[in-house]
């Protein structure tokens, strides 16, 4: 990046959803969770010269300078993504608080009281603990499912690059996925070898060729040089418009490798525009990602260099 003469630049910190702006505080709440946490912080203030409880005292303390870090190196346009802390937080505070309960327990319910409790007494108050604590831990896990629900949903939706879904309902255009590569092949472009461009991620995920670049700059490499690459694709959008038998000269005068072939959506001999999509950061807003529809003309792709062909949805034009 010093002395590359790369046009570096990272932007993969900048992510500020809801949960990165404010600290997490997981013992205020009405859950199972939070009771546990607010019995981990009372451990902990309780018990902090304990070196066990001293450590997990500062690994919260650390968690919490992290937070307040990124939300003050939003001022510089970037941030620490403090919000992945949270997670960490909650372990720390209920791991705490199944700690504080078990320690409850052991110094016993007589410390507790000025009239000592019976053995009977005490072997039921045990009893009772641990119900409880089967009971919660039993209704913690049945949420685990509601909680995934849309994760769990999408693994039932999305296709699996052949056109398949688990729930065997219709699958959407990645059903042409499959197509499409044998098409690529058939001119000679084959994954691990061949450039080309797409928005079609997913493509992407079962495909490996190379990507002309990545769809948002946060999964970019900082060498990569994402925004100038995204600015020679608009560019050759317009000159596709302004001089088509132009586009292919273009492409091979690129400073990179260009595509090799595009996967656009769009209907050929339709006469009007195949669509892609470049990204860019608009961080600090939420979502973090603007996209913006480049549109390519048909004319650019009807010379001698390319092959089109219409494929489900999409239409695949090859180098020849």
């Amino acid at each position: 990046m010093a002395f590359g003469g790369y046009a570096a630049e990272s932007t993969a910190n900048h992510f500020l959803p809801q949960e990165g702006t404010y600290f997490p505080l997981p013992f205020f709440g009405f859950s199972l969770l939070a009771l546990l946490s607010l019995a981990g912080l009372v451990f902990m203030v309780c018990r902090i010269s304990d070196p066990e409880v001293a450590t997990l005292a500062l690994a919260a303390l650390v968690c919490y300078v992290w937070a307040a870090a990124s939300m003050a190196a939003t001022l510089l346009g970037t941030s620490l993504l403090g919000f992945r802390v949270e997670v960490l937080l909650i372990l720390i505070f209920a791991t705490a608080g199944v700690l504080g309960v078990a320690e409850a327990r052991l110094v016993g319910v007589d410390f507790l009281y000025p009239a000592p409790f019976s053995e009977r007494t005490n072997q039921i108050i045990t009893a009772l603990v641990l119900i409880i604590v089967a009971t919660g831990g039993l209704a913690y896990v049945q949420q685990i499912p509601a909680q995934n629900e849309r994760h769990i949903d999408q693994a039932y939706a999305d296709t699996d690059g052949y056109g398949e879904r688990a729930d065997r309902f219709p699958a959407d255009a990645g059903r042409h996925y499959a197509e499409i590569d044998a098409y690529l092949r058939e001119h000679g472009r084959n994954p691990g070898e061949a450039v080309i461009y797409t928005d079609e991620i997913n493509f992407m995920a079962y495909n490996p060729y190379y990507g002309y670049n990545a769809f948002t700059s946060h999964y970019a490499n900082p060498l990569g040089e994402f925004e100038p690459r995204n600015t020679e694709l608009v560019q050759w959008a317009q000159l596709s418009h302004e001089n088509p038998d132009a586009l292919a000269a273009a492409i091979d005068a690129s400073k990179w490798r260009g595509p090799e072939a595009f996967i656009f959506r769009g209907e050929l001999g339709s006469g009007e525009d195949y669509k892609t999509h470049v990204a860019h950061d608009i961080f600090p807003s939420q979502p973090n990602v603007r996209y913006e529809a480049v549109m390519f003309s048909p004319e650019a792709f009807e010379g001698d260099d390319w092959d089109a062909t219409q494929i489900g949805p999409f239409v695949v034009v090859v180098r020849k």
